[in-house]
C-alpha cells in the first residue's frame, strides 16, 4: 500500500473516530495499531448495550460488490480476533461528511445494538451471514437511543 493511501486511510479513520466519539459521547473510542493477520479492527473502545465493538474503516473510491463482501469477511474475522460482541464495517463516501459514511452490520449484531430487536443470546448463526447497511449517523442514533 502506498504512503498516500495509508495517509488517506488514517485521515478517514480519524474522521470516523471523531464523529463517533462526539455522536455517542464515548471519548474512549480510538484507533488501533496494526497487528498483521491478527488485526482487531481499526477502532476500538466503542461499547454498545454492554457489547464491546470493533469498527473496520475502509476508504476506497470504487466499492465493487465483491470488495464489500471481502471487507465484511475481514470485519467478522477481526471481531473474532478481538473477542468482541459486535463488528461494524464503515465504508467512506467521498465528498460527504462522516455522518454519511455507510455502516454495515450483520443481523446478529444489529439485534445486539438495537433495543427493540434485542433478544436473548440465543442468536442463530445464520444471522451472521446477512448484512444490513445504514449511514453512520443512523447507526450512532440506534446505539445512542
Amino acid at each position: 500500500m502506498s504512503t498516500r493511501a495509508k495517509k488517506r486511510g488514517t485521515a478517514v479513520e480519524v474522521k470516523v473516530r471523531d464523529y463517533m466519539r462526539e455522536a455517542l459521547g464515548q471519548p474512549g473510542i480510538d484507533r488501533q495499531p496494526l497487528r498483521g493477520s491478527r488485526d482487531e479492527g481499526d477502532l476500538r473502545g466503542l461499547v454498545a448495550r454492554g457489547f464491546e465493538c470493533v469498527v473496520e474503516v475502509k476508504a476506497k473510491r470504487d466499492l465493487a460488490r465483491s470488495l464489500v463482501a471481502e471487507y465484511r469477511r475481514q470485519t467478522l474475522a477481526e471481531r473474532e480476533n478481538a473477542g468482541a460482541g459486535v463488528g461494524v464495517l464503515v465504508t467512506w463516501r467521498y465528498n460527504h461528511p462522516a455522518a454519511d459514511a455507510v455502516a454495515h452490520v450483520t443481523l446478529r449484531d444489529l439485534a445486539r445494538l438495537s433495543r427493540p430487536l434485542r433478544v436473548n443470546d440465543g442468536f442463530m448463526e445464520e444471522a451472521d451471514g446477512s448484512w444490513v447497511s445504514m449511514t453512520l449517523a443512523e447507526l450512532c442514533a440506534l446505539i445512542d437511543e
